[in-house]
This record gives C-alpha cells, sequence and structure tokens, in this order.
C-alpha cells in the first residue's frame, strides 16, 4: 500500500523533492544540504575535510583549493547541474601575492638613494660595477636573463648572495662581455660578499 506521502513525491522532480527535504530539514531552500547531508556526512561523500564541507553546505564561500577539488568530485560523481553551479559560483579566486615594495622614496630622496647606491657598488665591488658599465645591460634584462627575480639582483649588487645566485649573474656578464672564468670568479665573489661596514 503506497502512502499519501509516497503518491505526492512520485510526482515531483528531483529538485522539487529536494526542495521539499531542505524544508523538512529546517534548512529550506539549501540544496546543497539537502542533496549531501551534514557537513560529517559530506565530508565523507566528498572525501574532503570537514571545514572545506561545512562551507560547501553551509552556503558559505569555499577557499580555491579545496573548493577546485570539491567541484571536479561533484562533477565525478554526476551531481545535478545546479548542484555544481550553485558550489562553483561560492569558489574564491585564487590567491595571488601582491608585488613586493621594496622602497617608497620618490624625488630628491630617491635619487640620493640611487647615487649612494651606485657609489657603494663602485666602492665594494669595482668589478662588478665596471662590467655592469661596459655590458649596458639594463637591470631587467639581467635579472630576467639570470632567471632571479628583482629584489635578488638588487641584494646581490648592494648586499649579499648566495653561491648560486652570484654564479648566474656572473655567468650573464660573463657571456655578454666573454670574460675569462677568472674574471667570472672574481665578479662571484664579489656578489656573495657582503659590503665592508668598517674601514
Amino acid at each position: 500500500m503506497i502512502s499519501r506521502q509516497q503518491q505526492v513525491t512520485h510526482y515531483l522532480s528531483f529538485k522539487e523533492r529536494l526542495e521539499l527535504k531542505a524544508e523538512i530539514m529546517g534548512h529550506p531552500d539549501n540544496l546543497i544540504r539537502a542533496y549531501l547531508g551534514g557537513s560529517r556526512e559530506a565530508a565523507k561523500v566528498l572525501d574532503e575535510y570537514e571545514s572545506a564541507a561545512q562551507n560547501v553546505v553551509g552556503s558559505q564561500q569555499i577557499p580555491h583549493a579545496p573548493g577546485v577539488r570539491i567541484l571536479r568530485r561533484l562533477e565525478e560523481m554526476g551531481a545535478p547541474d545546479f548542484v555544481i553551479e550553485d558550489v562553483r559560483e561560492r569558489i574564491e579566486p585564487e590567491y595571488v601575492a601582491p608585488a613586493r615594495i621594496t622602497h617608497r622614496q620618490s624625488g630628491l630622496e630617491a635619487r640620493n638613494k640611487r647615487a649612494q647606491s651606485l657609489f657603494n657598488l663602485r666602492l665594494f665591488k669595482p668589478k662588478t660595477a665596471e662590467v655592469l658599465r661596459q655590458t649596458r645591460l639594463s637591470k631587467q634584462e639581467l635579472y630576467r636573463r639570470a632567471g632571479i627575480g628583482r629584489e635578488t639582483l638588487r641584494k646581490a649588487l648592494y648586499l649579499h648572495c648566495g653561491n648560486e645566485t652570484a654564479q648566474k649573474i656572473a655567468s650573464v656578464l660573463g657571456e655578454e662581455l666573454d670574460l675569462s672564468e677568472g674574471e667570472r670568479e672574481a665578479i662571484r665573489e664579489e656578489l656573495v660578499h657582503a659590503p665592508q661596514k668598517e674601514f
């Protein structure tokens, strides 16, 4: 004998049945919770951490990395389109670290600082400074060809750097001017040592 409730639900679409289930669960309009269950149940179904599953069934924003995994899992398990789209819209964009600001000076202050840096380079790393002058390579060209960052090059020229970075810079400069191994080694030595603070 089919009950009245079974007769009613028999004629409802899948989405309408989820809407009815959401009402019964006390979370009206939350079709994701009706489809996946509570956070623990959803975590098992999605093979994901409960904290991430809680965001999914709680209609909150979902961090990018777990969100992408969950979306893939929903697609693999054949979840309805309206479930997939709901989750897709709540995935946060991938975080991109802002560029690091290395200085804030402008005008006369900036010019004075550049002049001081150039003076220190010529004073403490004379071979490197001279080779840089001869190559006429821009700083941008140099760090790109060496495969390092702008800040890494700045530290190498005006402070100090590691052996590997120094070797890359010396190689680029050496190739540009066809320097001998000895000359390249002299540049590498200058780059790995910090300027002497006391005379």
